[in-house]
């Protein structure tokens, strides 16, 4: 119960002592210095019972990225080939299989017919048996030998291997669900020579939720509606579902930008705008809109806004956003 009244009456606390503060004259920027709705103050002591804590936003560079776009495939029409190439084969062997008996019996009787022991109408049978037998077999050649091509024109070298020489282990991800196939089509004027090994897609068009996709190889035809390079790709599907169109970026080597580095702790939003807090002076923030971020691991790549070595708020943004609307609106305290 203790802690609940704490919380409670924070915010109250917050407000007081940095009115008192700044009413104080001791902050290293005026407060006039910045547009009055884009500040807001808080004294160091108020900023250490509520836990607000800054860092200095960190030089770096990033690869720009291309957008794409990308669907997860329906591995159906892959089982059907891998079935019609199974009974393909298995009807192979058994024409095989009958071939050689029709053979050996070919051998048995002919050699009979020169001793004298069978008569012609006996071996001419068998030579007809032999011919059928033999028509079975190539028949049987030619079907395998079609669903080969027909699989190595529409899924490339690569998953033909995995189809038709039965390698389960590559495939039993793909059909227990838990890995997805992608065919990713890059922009018409992106066509490296090398795809990206790791591109990031997700399906709502959130770059902040996409998740990482791996190559497999090009795809041996393009998209009909799109005229750019086509590759299959696979991801986790955990998120992602047969049929659904995903958005795709992936690295530009040829684009390298520079900007900062920030944790995902000091990214928020507020009516749709992205923000950051930079601590301006001891008990003065300014909030900073963001219009073009990217997504890295453990936060946010920006190129413009935040400068090399400003204290951005990684901690307790949230709560100085809080308190801005209230400095500037007073009275939301009366509710």
């Amino acid at each position: 119960m203790k802690q609940r009244v704490t919380l409670t009456f924070l915010p109250a606390l917050l407000w007081l002592t940095s009115q008192s503060y700044a009413d104080s004259g001791e902050l290293d920027q005026p407060a006039s210095a910045l547009p009055a709705e884009t500040q807001v103050t808080v004294s160091e002591a108020a900023q250490q019972l509520a836990g607000i804590q800054a860092s200095p936003a960190q030089a770096s560079q990033h690869l720009q990225e291309i957008n794409g776009f990308g669907k997860a495939i329906d591995l159906q029409p892959l089982l059907n080939i891998r079935n019609r190439h199974r009974e393909a084969l298995n009807g192979l062997h058994l024409a095989q299989a009958a071939l050689n008996t029709a053979q050996q019996a070919l051998d048995r009787y002919q050699e009979l017919y020169a001793h004298g022991a069978t008569p012609l109408h006996t071996l001419q049978n068998q030579q007809l048996q032999w011919q059928n037998a033999r028509l079975q077999s190539d028949a049987a050649t030619l079907k395998l030998q079609a669903i080969q091509a027909e699989t190595l024109l529409h899924w490339g070298p690569v998953l033909a291997t995995w189809i038709l020489t039965d390698q389960p282990s590559k495939l039993d991800a793909f059909l227990n669900g838990q890995t997805l196939l992608l065919q990713v089509s890059l922009p018409t004027k992106h066509n490296p020579a090398v795809a990206p090994t790791v591109i990031f897609v997700e399906a709502s068009g959130e770059r902040s939720k996409a998740q990482r996709a791996s190559l497999i190889a090009r795809t041996p035809q393009n998209d009909p509606n799109d005229q750019g390079s086509n590759y299959f790709y696979q991801t986790s599907g955990q998120t992602i579902r047969a049929g659904m169109r995903v958005s795709v970026w992936m690295p530009d080597d040829n684009q390298q930008a520079k900007g900062v580095s920030i944790p995902a702790s000091a990214l928020l939003w507020s009516q749709q705008q992205a923000l950051v807090y930079i601590k301006v002076a001891p008990a003065l923030f300014r909030q900073q809109p963001i219009n073009h971020y990217t997504a890295i691991n453990g936060g946010y790549f920006v190129t413009e806004a935040i400068k090399a070595g400003e204290a951005v708020v990684t901690t307790g943004a949230q709560m100085l956003l809080s308190e801005q609307l209230k400095q500037h609106n007073p009275k939301q305290d009366d509710d």
